[in-house]
Protein backbone atom coordinates (compact mmCIF):
# COMPACT_ATOMS: atom_id res chain seq x y z
CA UNK A 1 0.00 0.00 0.00
CA UNK A 2 1.15 3.51 -0.79
CA UNK A 3 -0.41 6.74 0.44
CA UNK A 4 0.12 10.46 0.78
CA UNK A 5 0.30 12.25 4.11
CA UNK A 6 -1.64 15.50 4.17
CA UNK A 7 -1.33 18.15 6.82
CA UNK A 8 -4.81 19.04 8.03
CA UNK A 9 -5.66 22.73 8.04
CA UNK A 10 -6.16 23.83 11.59
CA UNK A 11 -8.03 26.85 12.85
CA UNK A 12 -7.94 27.42 16.55
CA UNK A 13 -8.97 30.28 18.75
CA UNK A 14 -5.63 30.62 20.57
CA UNK A 15 -1.92 31.04 19.88
CA UNK A 16 0.37 28.02 19.83
CA UNK A 17 1.07 24.82 17.95
CA UNK A 18 -1.67 22.83 16.34
CA UNK A 19 -2.60 19.59 18.05
CA UNK A 20 -3.67 18.01 14.76
CA UNK A 21 -1.33 15.67 12.93
CA UNK A 22 -1.28 14.40 9.41
CA UNK A 23 -4.01 12.48 7.62
CA UNK A 24 -3.57 9.54 5.28
CA UNK A 25 -4.95 10.27 1.81
CA UNK A 26 -4.95 8.69 -1.63
CA UNK A 27 -4.41 5.08 -0.55
CA UNK A 28 -3.27 3.06 -3.54
CA UNK A 29 -1.70 -0.27 -4.39
CA UNK A 30 0.84 -1.15 -7.07
CA UNK A 31 1.29 -4.59 -8.58
CA UNK A 32 3.80 -5.82 -11.17
CA UNK A 33 3.67 -9.09 -13.11
CA UNK A 34 4.60 -10.76 -16.41
CA UNK A 35 2.32 -12.56 -18.88
CA UNK A 36 3.40 -14.81 -21.74
CA UNK A 37 2.71 -13.16 -25.09
CA UNK A 38 0.34 -15.33 -27.07
CA UNK A 39 -2.92 -15.21 -28.95
CA UNK A 40 -6.35 -16.42 -27.92
CA UNK A 41 -6.15 -19.51 -30.10
CA UNK A 42 -8.96 -18.39 -32.43
CA UNK A 43 -8.81 -15.68 -35.10
CA UNK A 44 -11.08 -12.76 -34.29
CA UNK A 45 -11.08 -13.51 -30.56
CA UNK A 46 -9.35 -11.23 -28.05
CA UNK A 47 -6.68 -12.82 -25.87
CA UNK A 48 -7.42 -13.30 -22.17
CA UNK A 49 -5.11 -10.39 -21.32
CA UNK A 50 -7.08 -8.02 -23.60
CA UNK A 51 -8.65 -6.11 -20.66
CA UNK A 52 -5.15 -5.52 -19.25
CA UNK A 53 -4.03 -3.96 -22.54
CA UNK A 54 -7.13 -1.73 -22.55
CA UNK A 55 -6.33 -0.60 -18.99
CA UNK A 56 -2.86 0.38 -20.28
CA UNK A 57 -4.36 2.93 -22.68
CA UNK A 58 -4.94 0.78 -25.76
CA UNK A 59 -8.12 0.42 -27.80
CA UNK A 60 -9.30 -3.01 -28.93
CA UNK A 61 -10.67 -3.64 -32.42
CA UNK A 62 -12.11 -7.09 -33.12
CA UNK A 63 -12.76 -8.24 -36.69
CA UNK A 64 -14.82 -11.46 -36.56
CA UNK A 65 -12.90 -14.54 -37.73
CA UNK A 66 -9.90 -12.37 -38.62
CA UNK A 67 -8.07 -10.37 -35.94
CA UNK A 68 -7.86 -8.55 -32.64
CA UNK A 69 -5.88 -5.30 -32.92
CA UNK A 70 -4.67 -2.91 -30.21
CA UNK A 71 -3.72 0.76 -30.72
CA UNK A 72 -2.87 3.64 -28.33
CA UNK A 73 -5.63 6.03 -27.24
CA UNK A 74 -5.29 9.44 -25.64
CA UNK A 75 -8.52 9.57 -23.60
CA UNK A 76 -11.27 7.40 -22.10
CA UNK A 77 -8.90 4.79 -20.68
CA UNK A 78 -10.47 1.64 -19.26
CA UNK A 79 -9.59 0.34 -15.81
CA UNK A 80 -9.67 -3.15 -14.31
CA UNK A 81 -10.39 -4.75 -10.96
CA UNK A 82 -7.70 -7.21 -9.87
CA UNK A 83 -7.88 -9.95 -7.27
CA UNK A 84 -4.53 -10.90 -5.73
CA UNK A 85 -4.11 -13.67 -3.18
CA UNK A 86 -1.18 -13.59 -0.74
CA UNK A 87 -0.89 -16.21 2.02
CA UNK A 88 -4.65 -16.87 2.07
CA UNK A 89 -5.59 -13.19 2.06
CA UNK A 90 -7.49 -11.65 -0.85
CA UNK A 91 -6.49 -8.15 -1.95
CA UNK A 92 -8.92 -6.39 -4.30
CA UNK A 93 -7.46 -3.57 -6.39
CA UNK A 94 -10.13 -1.44 -8.06
CA UNK A 95 -9.80 1.18 -10.77
CA UNK A 96 -6.37 -0.13 -11.78
CA UNK A 97 -4.60 1.45 -14.74
CA UNK A 98 -1.08 0.75 -15.84
CA UNK A 99 1.76 0.46 -18.27
CA UNK A 100 3.04 -2.43 -20.35
CA UNK A 101 6.26 -3.34 -22.10
CA UNK A 102 7.06 -6.26 -24.39
CA UNK A 103 10.12 -8.39 -23.72
CA UNK A 104 11.60 -10.13 -26.77
CA UNK A 105 14.85 -12.04 -26.28
CA UNK A 106 16.28 -14.72 -28.54
CA UNK A 107 15.84 -18.21 -27.11
CA UNK A 108 13.23 -17.12 -24.52
CA UNK A 109 9.46 -16.94 -24.41
CA UNK A 110 8.06 -13.53 -25.39
CA UNK A 111 6.43 -11.84 -22.40
CA UNK A 112 4.66 -8.63 -21.50
CA UNK A 113 5.54 -6.87 -18.24
CA UNK A 114 2.65 -5.03 -16.61
CA UNK A 115 2.78 -2.46 -13.81
CA UNK A 116 -0.61 -1.36 -12.42
CA UNK A 117 -1.65 1.14 -9.75
CA UNK A 118 -5.18 1.04 -8.33
CA UNK A 119 -7.33 1.96 -5.36
CA UNK A 120 -6.56 0.27 -2.03
CA UNK A 121 -9.34 -1.80 -0.47
CA UNK A 122 -9.12 -3.56 2.89
CA UNK A 123 -7.96 -7.18 2.45
CA UNK A 124 -10.32 -10.02 3.37
CA UNK A 125 -10.16 -13.78 3.87
CA UNK A 126 -12.28 -14.84 0.87
CA UNK A 127 -11.08 -18.24 -0.34
CA UNK A 128 -9.23 -18.69 -3.61
CA UNK A 129 -11.63 -20.07 -6.24
CA UNK A 130 -10.74 -22.38 -9.11
CA UNK A 131 -12.03 -19.97 -11.77
CA UNK A 132 -10.27 -16.79 -12.82
CA UNK A 133 -11.53 -14.03 -15.05
CA UNK A 134 -10.21 -10.59 -15.89
CA UNK A 135 -13.01 -8.04 -15.65
CA UNK A 136 -13.01 -4.46 -16.80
Amino acid sequence: MESDNVQAASFQGFLGNSTRGTLTANKRVSVTFDVELGGSGAAGTAPAYGPLLKACGLSETIVASTSATYAPVSSSFDSVTMYCFYDGTRHVITGARGTMSINLSAGQLATMSFQFTGIYNNPDSTALSGTFTVAN
